[in-house]
Parts: C-alpha cells; sequence; structure tokens
C-alpha cells in the first residue's frame, strides 16, 4: 500500500489537528487494480457461498472477473463512503446491467428508512442506487436476484422487499454482504446473551429482553417460523428498531391474541388483533394455547391435544377436548 497524503495543521494552542474532512490527516491506501483482496469485505461466489452462475463470479476465473476494492471505491467521488459514480466489470465481455446502459450511481443517504441502496417499489427499469446497479432480475434466483436488482419491471410480488433499508444491517460488508440471520440475534435465540450467533437481539438496538424464553420450543421443536408471532416484524419498524419487539400473532388463521409482556426496558409493536400489555407476567393467550395462559420463561408448557383433539379427520369447528378445536382464540 503507498501513502499518498497525509497533512497536519496547528491550532493558535499549537494542538495538533487532524482534520479528515477537509483531506488534512487522512490517509489513503492505493490498491493496484490487479490485486486480489482475500478479505471477506469483498463481494464474491465466495465470500457469500453464492451458487449463481455455476457458483464463480467476483473472482478471477468467474464472471465478471476478480473483484478489488477498487471495483466499487474511488477516492475521488461525489457518493458517501467513496462508492464510484460509475462502475465497470473487471473482465470483459461481462458488464454490469448499469454499466451496459451507461448509467450512474447516486448514494448520498445510507439512513434506514431513507437509504439509496435499493428501492423496488417503482417497478423500475433501471436503477442508479448502489445494490441495484450490478444486479440482473431473475424470479427463480439462479442466475440472479430477486430483489433490487437494476431492472424490476417484472419483480410482480418482489417489489417490497426492504426498501429504502439500510441493506448493511443484514448483510454486512465484513461477511462480504452474504445475508445473515444470526448477525444481530440467534435464529432463534438460545442463549441469554446479547447478539448472534445466538443470543438476543441487540442490532440496532437493544431491547429489554433478558430471556431466549420458549423460542427453541416453539421454532426448533415445533416449526414455528418468525411471523407466527413477530407478525410485522419486517415491515413495521424492523425489529428490534429503537429497541421494540414485535408481536404479532398468526397461527392456523388466528390473528388475536394477547401478549402480557416485561415492564421495563425497550417497548413493543403490536400488529393488529394484538394486544400487548406490560405488567411483568410474561405470559401469552392465543389460539393455540386454548384457554391456557402459559409463561414464556416457564419450563412447562401446554401440549397438543390437551386443549382439542390432534386427529387430522376432526373438523375445526368443533371445540373442547377431546376431539375439537381450542375453544379459546385470546
Amino acid at each position: 500500500m503507498t501513502l499518498t497524503s497525509f497533512c497536519t495543521a496547528k491550532n493558535k494552542l499549537g494542538r495538533l489537528l487532524l482534520f479528515g474532512a477537509l483531506v488534512c490527516g487522512v490517509i489513503f491506501a492505493t490498491v493496484p487494480a490487479s490485486a486480489a483482496d482475500p478479505s471477506n469485505l469483498l463481494h464474491n461466489s465466495s465470500t457469500t457461498g453464492s451458487t449463481k452462475w455455476g457458483g464463480n463470479w467476483g473472482t478471477a476465473t468467474g464472471k465478471y472477473g476478480q473483484f478489488t476494492c477498487l471495483t466499487c471505491h474511488s477516492r475521488s467521488t461525489a457518493n458517501i463512503k467513496r462508492v464510484k459514480t460509475t462502475l465497470q466489470a473487471p473482465v470483459g465481455p461481462d458488464q454490469f446491467p448499469v454499466q451496459a446502459a451507461t448509467g450512474t450511481l447516486s448514494f448520498t443517504d445510507a439512513r434506514d428508512g431513507f437509504a439509496d441502496f435499493g428501492h423496488d417499489a417503482d417497478a423500475h427499469a433501471a436503477s442508479s442506487k448502489i445494490c441495484e446497479g450490478c444486479h440482473t432480475y431473475d424470479a427463480s434466483g439462479s442466475n440472479g436476484v430477486k430483489f433490487h436488482a437494476y431492472d424490476m419491471s417484472a419483480g410482480g410480488a418482489d417489489l417490497g422487499h426492504y426498501n429504502g433499508a439500510d441493506c448493511t444491517k443484514c448483510h454486512k460488508h465484513n461477511q462480504g454482504f452474504k445475508a445473515s440471520c444470526t448477525s444481530c440475534h440467534g435464529n432463534p435465540p438460545t442463549a441469554a446473551t446479547a447478539g448472534g450467533p445466538d443470543g438476543l437481539a441487540n442490532d440496532p438496538a437493544v431491547t429489554g429482553s433478558a430471556t431466549y424464553g420458549a423460542h427453541p420450543k416453539h421454532v426448533t421443536t415445533l416449526g414455528y417460523g418468525c411471523n407466527t408471532c413477530h407478525t410485522g416484524w419486517e415491515t413495521n419498524g424492523e425489529m428490534p428498531k429503537n429497541g421494540n419487539i414485535n408481536i404479532g400473532f398468526s397461527a392456523y388463521s388466528r390473528t388475536i391474541g394477547t401478549y402480557n409482556g416485561r415492564s421495563g426496558g425497550g417497548g413493543y409493536t403490536a400488529a393488529a388483533g394484538t394486544t400487548v400489555n406490560t405488567t411483568g407476567a410474561l405470559t401469552c393467550s392465543l389460539y393455540c394455547h386454548g384457554a391456557g395462559t402459559p409463561q414464556w420463561t416457564a419450563a412447562a408448557t401446554v401440549a397438543c391435544g390437551d386443549c382439542h383433539g390432534k386427529t387430522l379427520a376432526y373438523s375445526d369447528a368443533r371445540d373442547g377436548a377431546p376431539e375439537g378445536s381450542a375453544g379459546n382464540s385470546g
């Protein structure tokens, strides 16, 4: 690496100042365009484990050629984070979509909710956003992406993926922008510690939760997805924004229920049909639990068949054990 600029200045008191905003005090390291950086910062098939384009892209022998830091970054640019305004694939004849269209990139805001990473709601045929300039749309995800591509005019049901969000919350730069569900918390949380890969959510904000509770029972044992109890987490505040945990029930076509949460720490964001109280009881009342109100932190819980029949032949129209459906919808 080559030191290209370093300047200092002294104020009236003779104290040394490093004035980075004016290039003073900024050290620039120049990496030859041909040098392959082996770090996980680079976005390619190796760092992401991607199988697209035969599992070989962004590498010396793969589609587009070897990506380096200088593929996306420049010392002189109008964009933030030193992102280039124009991109060029390291090796032809492959071209990025924005390159083929002789387009430019505009990246001036990285704030969550206002970010220039990607926004598909308008079903655009062209894009100037950084995460979309290089991506080709492919509904199957085989040799392209389903979300945030340069041309999303055929996106259909794929147009609502975290529009305007800070993509680096889940796609960390230090992991090659590989999508991760365990960088901020366990999936599910199984440890009473902060952060991933097994603990409680701590990014972009910590919550007041101090226990992982019955996550292993519901997710690992019973196979319920996040939206069973956290409906709205991806569209209503993006949990845990501001430290809030989204509580929204969606199970067996039932969305009505009540959760009695903790009395201190971060708050809750309740989905339609869900009531959240904060007396500290940590109990849950909804269709799945019948007339019971099991505690989130209790080892024992109600079992299937305690409130209704277990045989699939029984109709869901009948209430009560031993043969009918649960008689309590929360």
